[in-house]
């Protein structure tokens, strides 16, 4: 079924309505649209931070540059969603950089909706609520734990990925602030109205400031309209308010009403008599549906009448009041100054020697008169104020307490959810004026409800090596026995040894793995290291490959030995990771597309071409894991390809690309799972206990899947972000040990480990 969006701007400024927002804009694919995109229509809603001149400096014209790039970017969704969100934080991080002596900074808060079908995808950057109201439910699309502040802070932009389907009828409401009446019970109210009940009540409760965009989907045949508000006639205006016919206002949320807000361009079906506007946008995204007011109104709104000067008798007036109050204020300010300056000096007189002794001046005089009220008013503020700001904070924290015990008595995980968000907002207003003990350990049991809701176990990881790593390392990937951990470490492409000990790993600085050693000419730096099955006999065995094609084999006590890898019959261009399985050797080449496999360890044959006729796009696969006959590959955009190998002619090996992630939390069950980043390692583990693992960076994240279903089994992440010198490191490798009861991950140079549960 065809859908047409009706899309309507929210904004108030300073209690007045206005009748546009800014950074606003909707795009529809055009018939150079890159492979994926023609069926997108998408929706880009930025507000700015801090100065908002990046979009007066870009217009339009950044809005359409972002909306270009999206529909020019092939691929998944989230992939053009990504680059779209990655190319605005770095034009925002470059001008922040530029003007950040001056102060003139701007942190840019994105949300992006696409809708594909029935399909609705959301990307978020930065503290945005996206409320879809559905028939029997709100859903509010935001996750505080990772909602960051948004663009321009960082080399990376922090994105939130959200799926849901949508009907004839659902409403998606955005917003970067959201009003303190905007509950999820009293939205779910708004359910089934017209746009402009809706638009009342929303407005009714939103409070003197509101950024918001309210969009309906409606059976139809496809097309976008942008609704404004449509301008009262000269007539309305010119009516004085006290002669006007009182209006009768649409029934009210909750809360006092603010004002009628004026009329706006009802749904495509209402009648033009009722004094609505609506034009539907154009197909191609050139030019934009922003372009110009005309694009979606037949005229330009009158301009508004203003209002009479006062009359001069009045401001005649005005002065000699002002005069006379102010002069009183002097007069009663110079008395009680006089009085004190004598007061002050029949006290000093009374406490200090007589004249013969000591005398005061009267310089000292006239500045003990001075400054006697000054430090009893400032010391009266500060009390005042203390006190003020304790019965503010004791407020909000009963709010919070209050609503968490709310949360407590209900069953349903989207309420539950809710009820938790708002406490965490009255805990961030409480904790605004002071941190107290009583705070802390309540936002301590919100993290713990949170925690429940979302499947998070936490991990209490400690510093891995004793004495820590060079401050220049960089730790890429990881590899770990029973009591050895092995480090590869991409300053210099060589492998680090460390051994279990008393207080952590120590490290071996005898064991040799890389380029860095003599005798091995033919190898280069190091990109990706495995272990061999453990022998007791020969011990642990490392094999490690560079980016032309070399395995090197490393042992402790040995020097490692540079094994050559025999070419396949076009030669490979860039090696970039493998992996180990049943005595097989499996290459990922992205530069020719291919997985390569060396059989039974059989380094001098020339490898076999893992795909038959099934052979997906690799040219982004970033890492590899292989189970008995199944192959996964990651792709840089966090979406995974699934492959089964098949020697059978009748059933030859297939792919499902992409293969989607389930999730499996309350409220979720059988849902897509879409990461909040994408994932950028992963690994498999055997029986007992075998599952497919994948790390998100950016919040230290490791998901834990079932094999071959992909349904989340749980998410495990540290007790607070571990952290250098206060800043957050994303994690740039994770390992576990064999039986799965140690996990590690490194950050930069520093490694980490933890007992798993």
């Amino acid at each position: 079924m065809a859908l047409d969006l009706n899309l309507l701007m929210l904004a108030r400024r300073a209690g007045q309505d206005q009748p546009s927002l800014p950074g606003v804009t909707i795009g529809s694919p055009h018939r150079r649209a890159a492979r994926g995109r023609q069926a997108d229509r998408l929706i880009l809603f930025l507000t700015l931070e801090g100065s908002p001149q990046v979009l007066s400096e870009g217009g339009d014209g950044l809005l359409s540059r972002l909306v270009g790039r999206y529909y020019k970017t092939p691929g998944t969704v989230t992939t053009a969603m990504r680059v779209v969100a990655e190319e605005l934080n770095q034009l925002l991080l470059e001008r922040n950089l530029r003007v950040a002596s001056g102060g003139d900074q701007s942190v840019g808060i994105l949300s992006m909706a696409t809708l594909r079908g029935d399909t609705l995808y959301l990307a978020q950057c930065g503290p945005v609520h996206a409320f879809l109201i559905t028939a029997g439910e709100t859903h509010d699309f935001y996750d505080p734990q990772v909602a960051g502040r948004g663009l321009g802070l960082g080399r990376h932009a922090p994105i939130r990925y959200y799926q849901a389907t949508i009907m004839p009828e659902d409403c998606l409401l955005i917003t970067p602030y959201l009003p303190g009446a905007w509950r999820q019970r009293v939205l779910q109210g708004l359910y089934g109205q017209g746009l402009e009940p809706m638009r009342r009540q929303l407005l009714a409760n939103a409070g003197p400031d509101l950024k918001a965009i309210l969009i309906q989907a409606r059976a139809g045949s496809g097309k976008n309209f942008l609704l404004r508000p449509k301008p009262p006639s000269l007539a309305t205006q010119a009516i004085p308010e006290s002669a006007r016919e009182p209006v009768q206002s649409a029934p009210q949320i909750a809360g006092p009403l603010l004002g009628t807000p004026p009329a706006i361009a009802a749904m495509p079906e209402v009648p033009q008599g009722a004094g609505l506007q609506a034009i539907p946008t154009p197909a191609p995204i050139q030019p934009a549906v922003e372009k110009t007011e005309g694009d979606f109104t037949s005229a330009r709104a009158p301009t508004l009448a203003t209002r009479p000067p006062a009359h001069p008798r009045q401001k005649a007036k005005q002065v000699p009041l002002m005069l006379r109050a102010f002069a009183a204020l002097g007069i009663s300010v110079n008395n009680a100054l006089h009085g004190l300056a004598q007061s002050t000096g029949s006290l000093a007189r009374r406490m200090l020697p007589g004249e013969g002794l000591a005398t005061l001046p009267s310089s000292v005089m006239a500045f003990i008169a001075l400054a006697t009220p000054l430090v009893v008013v400032s010391v009266a503020m500060l009390v005042y104020f203390q006190r003020g700001r304790s019965s503010q904070y004791q407020t909000f924290f009963d709010q919070a307490a209050q609503a968490a015990a709310h949360a407590q008595t209900l069953t349903d995980p989207q309420a539950r959810r809710a009820a938790w968000l708002e406490a965490v907002r009255y805990l961030d207003q409480a904790e605004s004026l002071q941190i107290t003990p009583e705070s802390q350990a309540l936002r301590g049991q919100i993290q713990l409800a949170f925690d429940e809701l979302d499947g998070v176990t936490r991990l209490n990881f400690q510093p891995a090596i004793v004495g820590g790593l060079s401050s220049s390392a960089q730790i890429i990937r990881m590899a770990a026995t029973q009591d050895q951990l092995y480090l590869l470490d991409a300053k210099n492409g060589s492998v680090l040894r460390a051994s279990l000990a008393g207080r952590g790993y120590e490290i071996d600085n005898t064991y040799q793995c890389g380029p860095v050693f003599p005798g091995l000419p033919e190898a280069g730096p190091l990109i990706d290291i495995t272990l061999l099955p453990e022998d007791i006999q020969a011990g642990t065995i490392l094999l490690g490959i560079d980016a032309a094609g070399n395995l090197l084999q490393c042992q402790a006590g040995e020097a490692p030995k540079a094994i050559p890898l025999a070419p396949p019959v076009n030669n490979w261009v860039k090696p970039t990771a493998f992996a180990l399985e049943m005595g097989n050797l499996y290459l990922l080449d992205p530069g020719t597309n291919a997985v390569w496999v060396y059989w039974n360890s059989d380094y001098e044959t020339q490898p076999e071409f893992f795909f038959s006729e099934n052979v997906p796009p690799m040219e982004d696969v970033i890492d590899l894991v292989v189970d008995k006959s199944d192959l996964y590959l990651l792709h840089a955009d966090g979406h995974l390809t699934l492959c089964s190998f098949s020697e059978l002619g009748v059933s030859p090996t297939r792919c499902d690309d992409p293969v989607p992630y389930i999730d499996s939390r309350p409220g979720r069950e059988q849902l897509p799972l879409i990461p909040e980043a994408p994932f950028t390692q992963l690994l498999s583990t055997q029986p007992p206990d075998p599952a497919l693992y994948l790390l998100v960076p950016s919040t230290q994240s490791i998901y834990q899947f079932s094999l071959r279903l992909l349904t989340l089994h749980r998410l495990l992440r540290p007790q607070g972000v571990l952290s250098s010198g206060g800043a957050v490191k994303p994690a740039t490798a994770f390992t576990l040990s064999p039986d799965g009861h140690v996990a590690f991950f490194s950050a930069g140079n520093e490694v980490f480990y933890a007992g798993m549960p």
